[in-house]
């Protein structure tokens, strides 16, 4: 396979970069660091805020920017500062609490620098005991600047997220993106097992848009970008990509738009393919 024209390179995190304990393998951090030596830009591009996001671009030597809560933020690392975004409508951020509050259930806020919630129970220790280090903020959600908020985020079972997903669309209509995910986990104790991630964005926000604008802001035809993918939130950006690569845990909608598949998280498979084809 020829992908030499190759000059930029965007990586999800969760399932993808990341194995099943939320660490980078030495090897993929040495990777992406050979790719940054050739020349070649890389961005992370994940549905995790800058804050989560940044000590793997630490780890793996990235200087230049990041694409984060699903294509709703472009970070500027150098000049620490926001290139591009795209917050949630805030009637919609109201009205997301709103059934947050009145069905008892779990919901993210995520703002540019931290991500908010209101109540503490098993769901979030499941999670923080998955995600180490996450930064989080316990407030009330009516205090959150409404009208900073990138995406909401209810963790429920995969019935009750279609139901909502569905209604959102009925009340909103093209106002809004959702994204249903798995939680990513393979742990038999996982509280968390069963259950879903249900993100609700701008209708403009998604990794696809996302890496079209950095590719405009680089000069970059996306004929010369590769990207790695494993859930329903990369679709859009595999989809606009020059080569697409779905993971080897990647579920069926991924593998439908894929162009090629590597080995899976755990194997290192971003690592892998990096090493055959463009290294």
């Amino acid at each position: 396979m020829d992908i030499q024209h190759i000059q930029l390179v965007a990586i999800d995190l969760d399932g993808t970069l990341l194995n099943s304990k939320k660490t980078c393998s030495l090897r993929t951090q040495n990777a992406v660091q050979a790719v940054l030596k050739t020349g070649r830009k890389v961005c992370f591009i994940t549905g995790r805020g800058v804050v989560d996001t940044a000590p793997y671009a630490q780890q793996c030597g990235l200087t230049e920017h990041l694409i984060t809560a699903n294509g709703a933020y472009i970070w500027d690392i150098q000049n620490q500062q926001a290139i591009k975004q795209t917050g949630l409508d805030a009637d919609i951020v109201d009205y997301t609490i709103q059934i947050a509050r009145s069905q008892k259930m779990f919901l993210w806020l995520f703002t540019p620098d931290n991500v908010h919630f209101e109540t503490s129970d098993y769901l979030y220790q499941a999670v923080m005991n998955k995600y180490p280090g996450f930064t989080s903020d316990q407030c009330d959600l009516n205090q959150v600047d409404n009208k900073s908020i990138l995406k909401s985020l209810f963790i429920l079972q995969q019935a009750k997220a279609l139901e909502i997903k569905e209604h959102l669309h009925q009340k909103y209509g093209d106002r809004v993106h959702t994204i249903i995910n798995s939680t990513h986990t393979d742990d038999p104790d996982d509280a968390t097992k069963e259950l879903v991630y249900l993100e609700i964005l701008h209708s403009k926000s998604n990794k696809g848009n996302a890496l079209q604008h950095l590719c405009e802001y680089y000069k970059i035809p996306l004929v010369n970008t590769l990207a790695f993918g494993d859930e329903d939130n990369d679709v859009e950006m595999l989809q606009i990509a020059g080569i697409s690569v779905a993971m080897g845990n990647a579920n069926t909608s991924i593998l439908a738009v894929a162009q090629h598949k590597t080995l899976t998280n755990n194997e290192d498979g971003v690592a892998d393919f990096l090493e055959k084809y463009l290294l």
